[in-house]
């Protein structure tokens, strides 16, 4: 495996009980950061380390975290060759073996969303020997096929996959909003701006990429880059 990965962990201020390892895989176009956003009050690595548990968080290959290749370098087309079928394979077992190889256990939970429950999926139909060191996998906002989507944007997107990777493949473009181009970094502070006519916009087309639920967006929260 030449792609690099990396894992981050939760300082834990209270004494740890012998609660067990939870790992955490989060989603598509996600990093390790989002699980934390919302504070540690109502954050889910921090709530579980509160309740004695030892929390690992693992960032998939290509993310902010995760852009190191032995030769490649991620300007490249064949750096952004793999899929979650590759996460879940060579990724994925990497990080579990990590997390028991430091912490000395034989067994994890482990709690993917979205694109992080995909890999898993992967992982648990292929490699089987795997099996004894997943105790238990919750998935949040599973995702196994495309097909399914209720999006309106995915739907009408869909037909014209090949024809998208094309004309982005032409132009040099390999990787779906890069943290370091001027328009991503003007859209993530303006949906920082509280009460503002462009964080209404940019929330409304989010509702309309992901499905449209209120109570699941949070417009107040830390300021992290994913």
């Amino acid at each position: 495996m030449d792609h690099s990965w990396s894992i981050s962990g939760i300082n834990h201020t209270r004494e740890i009980r012998s609660e067990g390892i939870v790992f955490l895989q989060h989603g598509l176009l996600c990093s390790s950061v989002d699980w934390i956003v919302a504070g540690p009050n109502r954050s889910l690595p921090y709530l579980l380390a509160e309740q004695g548990y030892d929390v690992w968080m693992g960032n998939a290959r290509g993310n902010n975290y995760s852009r190191r290749h032995v030769s490649l370098k991620p300007k490249s087309r064949d750096f952004w060759q793999f899929s979650w079928h590759e996460i879940g394979i060579y990724d994925l077992p990497a990080m579990i073996d990590y997390t028991l190889n430091k912490t000395g256990q034989t067994s994890l939970h482990y709690i993917g969303y979205s694109q992080g429950t995909t890999a898993f999926l992967v992982l648990a139909s292929m490699r089987n020997d795997y099996s004894k060191k997943v105790s238990m996998f919750q998935a949040l906002a599973p995702a196994v096929f495309l097909s399914n989507a209720k999006s309106p944007f995915i739907k009408a997107l869909a037909p014209l996959a090949n024809q998208t990777k094309f004309l982005l493949d032409s132009m040099g473009v390999h990787e779906l909003f890069p943290n370091d181009t001027k328009i991503v970094q003007k859209v993530r502070k303006s949906l920082h701006r509280n009460n503002a006519v462009v964080q209404s916009l940019l929330t409304n087309i989010l509702f309309i990429i992901a499905g449209f639920d209120s109570q699941q967006m949070d417009l107040v929260s830390e300021d992290f880059e994913s």
